[in-house]
């Protein structure tokens, strides 16, 4: 039995994928057999974030963005440093969820402990802030200078697909172990879940095209209200689930643009898998994206995936299912008409639904991505023997 330390700046009530993955890991481990283990930043004590906290706020004051983004950083690295310094829990091994959490653990433990530290970050990690923040990566040399020197501390990698194992390359040592395991589902779970009884009340035999996600510039649901515009199927309907800093401006888009019978913002729902297995199709717009769970649990909840091939999409997406993705400046008329198309013909939509079931299954369920992560554990272990 390994005793594993799970660790992440996302806590409990995050709306991301990251923390999906290792709450759902966690669970696999201890099914296994094995012993497993939570801290985030929130993880720390009342005291201890009550300092932190001023700390940020100093360190903002008259700040630049810069360093207001390394002030954040750098609170929740102490948070995590200090909730594994006083934790009681005594691991074999450290998985950390980014590389703060992953230097602040090991530092904890006076790096006695392996650590691995699996890349979530749908891009560069500097790229991907200056893009959320709308400047320059040169515009932020102090938050540049702090994830090298983070990297430059860690030697042990799992990243969740080809395309930011290409892009980390560059940042970490070149002695550095790397293994690539995709995140991974409950498929056989999934597969069982029954539709959302409300809405399948509320929208009859409506077709409806399925969207999750935080409603944000990144994910780019704007480009499904253009999508929405043109289908020409009145059976099709648009459900975004999720919410966020866009969802006024969505919701004065869909009044200007007169689709209040075509698009519905459901909210944040519990029930993400019974909304999926009510829908017909599940639509994903994401500007850049590394390897998003949510494309795996639309596959295993049978609906036709349809996907901008950007970041790891397309390592989702077999060669066979080509028809399934679409270039970052594809029109959306081009994609209303493809799923026109699927409208028109039911025996295809449910082809391309099954062969993407397959293929998921085989290769990102999430019983194989956690055998091969126990296998990487014991790999960083024997190394750091």
């Amino acid at each position: 039995m390994l005793k594993v330390l799970l660790v992440s700046y996302m806590n409990a009530d995050a709306p991301t994928g990251v923390r999906v993955y290792y709450e759902r890991l966690q669970g696999k481990l201890c099914a296994i057999g094995h012993d497993a283990s939570i801290i985030t930043e929130n993880s720390s004590s009342w005291y201890w974030q009550k300092i932190t906290g001023v700390l940020r706020r100093l360190l903002c004051v008259c700040g630049s963005l810069d360093r207001r983004l390394f002030a954040f950083e750098l609170k929740c690295f102490l948070r995590v440093y200090q909730a594994c310094k006083v934790s009681r829990f005594r691991p074999d091994i450290i998985h950390a969820q980014d590389p703060g959490s992953a230097v602040a653990a090991a530092m904890a433990y006076r790096w006695r402990i392996p650590v691995v530290v699996s890349c979530h970050f749908n891009d560069h990690p500097l790229v991907e802030t200056a893009f959320r923040f709308g400047v320059a990566p040169t515009e932020l040399p102090l938050l540049a200078r702090w994830y090298r020197g983070l990297f430059g501390k860690l030697r042990h990698f799992i990243c969740v697909s080809d395309y930011v194992k290409t892009n980390i390359a560059s940042m970490i040592p070149a002695t550095s172990k790397v293994t690539v395991i995709p995140n991974g589902v409950d498929f056989a779970a999934l597969a069982k879940h029954g539709p959302a009884p409300d809405l399948t009340a509320r929208f009859g035999n409506m077709l409806p095209v399925v969207n999750v996600g935080h409603l944000e510039k990144r994910k780019n649901q704007l480009q499904i209200l253009d999508v929405a515009s043109l289908v020409e199927n009145r059976d099709i309907i648009f459900w975004l689930v999720g919410e966020g800093e866009d969802k006024e401006m969505l919701e004065a888009e869909i009044q200007s643009r007169h689709l209040q019978e075509k698009v519905f913002l459901l909210g944040q729902r519990n029930d993400v898998f019974g909304v999926m297995r009510a829908g017909f199709l599940y639509l994903h717009t994401a500007l850049n994206d590394n390897c998003p769970l949510v494309l795996l649990e639309a596959m295993a909840c049978g609906l036709p995936v349809f996907a901008v091939a950007t970041g790891g999409i397309p390592e989702l997406v077999a060669s066979t299912q080509r028809e399934a993705l679409f270039d970052r400046e594809t029109e959306a008329r081009v994609i209303a008409r493809r799923i026109d198309a699927h409208a028109c013909n039911q025996q295809e939509a449910h082809t391309l639904a099954q062969r993407q079931f397959d293929f998921g299954q085989r290769l990102f369920d999430i019983t194989v991505m956690t055998e091969k992560t126990v296998g990487v554990y014991m790999e960083t272990i024997a190394s750091y023997r």
